[in-house]
Formats: C-alpha cells, structure tokens, sequence
C-alpha cells in the first residue's frame, strides 16, 4: 500500500482503519532447483517494482474496504453495547440467543458474496489474565481488524483460494479468514494457533457451522511443523508484532508452503513492525520468487 494513500484522512478528519493495513504477498516459494540458480536480478532491500497502473487498483481496493468499514463502524458506533471483544468493522455481527459460559454466539454476514456463519466470541468478564499473558494468547482477546481485512481480501479475491488446500498461522480464536476460505471453496482449510483455548473455540465453530468435512484445527507453533504436508496458500493476520518472532514464522511458512504456493500476510505497520518482517524477507530471497506489498 503507497505511503502517501495510507497517511489520507477520510472526510470527517478520521483517519481510516484500513490505511493503517498492510497486505504482504508471499508469492511463488521457490523449488529446491530453482533455489540453486542464481538469480537473474537482485532486488534491492526496499525496491517496490509496482507499476502505476497496479498501484492505482490497489488504492480502488483500499478505498473500497475502507469504504465499508466507515459505514460499520458509524452503524455499531450508534448502538449500546458493552460486548467491547465482539465490535466487527467489516462483517455485520448479530447477537444469537443460545447459552454459552464462556461467551457468546454471533452470526456474521459478509460485506460481499453470500458468506454467512455463526461464531463464537469469548467475554470479557471470563477471560482472565492468564489467559491474555503471552505471544500466544493475543487471539484471545478479541477479534483484531486484521483478521477481517484479511478475511475481506479473500471474498474480493476468491481466485486465490477456490479449490486450494489452505493454512491459517495464528488464527485466534476464530479464524476468520480461514474459515471464509472454507465458504469460498477452499478444498482444505487447517486452522492453527498456538493457544489451546483459542482451538478449542475454534472447533465448536467448526461443528456449529457443520464444516468438519474439510475444515480442521489444532495447535501448531511456528518452530514445530506438520508432518509431510504443505499447502497451496498459507494466510497469516496480525502476526508480525513480535519482532523476534519473525525468523520463526517465516519459516514456520517455508516448511509448509507448496512450490508455486503463495502466502497471504496482513498486519498493521506498528513501529516498523512490517518493514522489519519484509526486510527479512529480502534477506533470504533466494527461498521467493518475489514479495508485493
């Protein structure tokens, strides 16, 4: 996303969640003969091989998701409510009556296509600080703009993962991307992340929404890996704010990424956070045909 499009204000002066967004694009993981040729060009630390006419349907991308999330948010920002973890920009999100200890059910609607499904989103009240302590349990807190901008890239561009096998890195306790892969067509959907009580809310959404068939989940951390098996596309949300962790997911994306397969990263730039991520990237191009952002 340009610079100068992220740093617009809407206009009531607000600056828009969106642009605060950052798409990484992964794509086309190398063979191992490919690796071993050198390559034909270098690519610069921070060379941005963007055409103008690509940088001008991104922004008509942008805009338009930004577009939508305006609209929801003056839509929620009118009504009371003190489910503060359930507040959705993208998605409409609509109360279901059906009993829950831990938290409570939602019905989402897509901003476009016929995507429909029923989640379920911890309280407040029941989540404790132990549960919110640590790299691996930020997905428990709440449901990170990320993840519906991820999710919403995805229903604009449903190419990408129809009739693919698919994996979520980090996926909380949701995993909203992945599970509108699953509705897209996406032949296989895996949904990780490294909190036990983030998978265990993922699978009563899974059954909820009868999608066992060809949706599953379980714990997975990035230095561990999936025995013999790679996927086609690999979608990563609002993962990149531990920079030490980066290493780690990157090639916790190497290992189970197909040759030809293309990884899927969205994230807020906070700090640097994702300059410092793509910068990484570059380091070890060698593994990448190429990284758009």
């Amino acid at each position: 996303m340009d610079d100068v499009d992220r740093d617009k204000d809407d206009a009531n002066g607000k600056r828009s969640m969106i642009n605060e967004e950052e798409l990484i694009v992964i794509p086309s993981k190398r063979s191992k003969e490919e690796v071993e040729k050198p390559s034909k060009v270098e690519v610069s630390k921070h060379e941005k091989s963007l055409s103008g006419t690509e940088v001008s349907k991104a922004r008509q991308r942008w805009n338009l998701l930004s577009y939508h999330i305006r609209c929801n948010y003056k839509k929620q920002a009118s009504d009371i409510t003190t489910d503060v973890e359930a507040t959705f920009m993208v998605f409409e999100a609509f109360f279901i009556p059906r009993h829950s200890n831990s938290g409570r059910w939602y019905h989402l609607k897509s901003p476009v296509g016929d995507v429909e499904l029923d989640v379920h989103i911890y309280s407040v009240v029941t989540v404790t600080p132990n549960t919110l302590a640590g790299f691996n349990n930020s997905g428990n807190i709440r449901i990170w703009p990320s993840e519906e901008c991820l999710a919403y890239y995805l229903l604009k561009h449903e190419q990408l993962i129809r009739s693919k096998t698919v994996l979520e890195l980090g996926c909380g306790m949701v995993g909203l991307s992945g599970l509108t892969s699953a509705a897209l067509g996406a032949t296989e959907v895996v949904l990780t992340d490294g909190n036990e009580k983030s998978v265990e809310n993922i699978q009563q959404i899974i059954e909820t929404n009868k999608l066992s068939n060809h949706v599953t989940c379980f714990v997975l951390h990035w230095n561990a890996a999936i025995p013999k098996k790679q996927f086609d596309a690999i979608l990563c949300a609002d993962c990149l704010f531990f920079t030490e962790e980066h290493s780690t997911l990157l090639n916790c994306i190497s290992r189970h990424l197909k040759p030809g397969g293309i990884a899927y990263v969205m994230a807020p730039d906070r700090g640097g956070t994702v300059r410092a991520f793509l910068d990484l990237i570059y380091e070890e191009k060698k593994q990448w045909q190429n990284a758009e952002l």
